[in-house]
């Protein structure tokens, strides 16, 4: 969601003509995009290339190979519960 709403404000600079400078070199070309869908697009990428890594990390090439043994949890709490197992 965060990335379709910065999409969406880079859209609203580029209308009101206030872009930033960082922006704004790319502004010509982006004006013919949606912004939102680009800032999705984005977002996505970033998760895909995250996944990946901890996919290769795992050995794990495949979503389909990756099991309840290949997972950690994320906090200490979450790791002592019942339903976790090591």
């Amino acid at each position: 969601m965060i990335p379709g709403m910065v999409g969406k404000n880079i859209g609203e600079w580029i209308k009101a003509g206030t872009l930033p400078n960082t922006v704004s070199t790319f502004g010509k070309d982006i004006a013919k995009l949606q912004l939102g869908a680009v800032g999705i697009y984005t977002g996505t990428q970033k998760i895909r290339t995250g996944l990946q890594q901890l996919m290769a990390g795992s050995r794990n090439f495949n979503l389909s190979t990756i099991t309840r043994r290949d997972l950690m949890s994320l906090s200490e709490e979450r790791a002592r519960s019942p339903g976790f197992r090591r």
